[in-house]
């Protein structure tokens, strides 16, 4: 949340698996993604951005059965990453906007080789199955990541 470093300092930030993990507990839902404190590190890697840099971040996709998936592995005591949020892509792209990036674009990943085969195979059948029936919009979002780049 304070990097130690002056403002300015690089002009290319990557981050991977840090910012899913930012929670903070609601007395009626239990943990939830805290949303206050990702922009807040937003703005933080920001402030060490020179202008005109850029931040990417690769991102666990709720446009997947990834999350279907790490509900199985919680609830069978098998999930070993603690609160993980998985994010819609427009809605990760809207936190990085109220942090102030611009130009904000991004790809979809599919599931790497360490991945259970459950993803793997799921992911395929969903994408299949969007393709069969026409959506192909949703078809393209279908991927267990997701690399998103925004620029000062």
């Amino acid at each position: 949340m304070r990097l130690s470093f002056r403002g300015s300092s690089f002009d290319r930030i990557f981050e991977v698996g840090v910012v899913e993990h930012f929670y903070e507990k609601d007395p009626f839902l239990g943990a939830i993604v805290d949303r206050v404190r990702i922009v807040e590190s937003f703005r933080e890697l920001k402030r060490v951005l020179e202008n005109k840099g850029m931040v990417a971040f690769i991102q666990p996709s709720k446009h997947s059965v990834l999350p279907f998936s790490q509900k199985i592995d919680e609830m069978t005591g098998r999930w070993e990453f603690g609160y993980q949020e998985n994010f819609a892509i427009n809605e990760f792209a809207q936190l990085m906007t109220i942090a102030g990036f611009k130009d904000i674009d991004f790809v979809v990943l599919q599931a790497p080789e360490d991945f259970p085969l459950r993803i793997k195979v799921g992911d395929r059948m969903l994408k299949s199955f969007y393709t069969l029936t026409g959506q192909y919009q949703k078809a393209q979002l279908v991927g267990a990541l997701f690399c998103i780049i925004g620029r000062l």
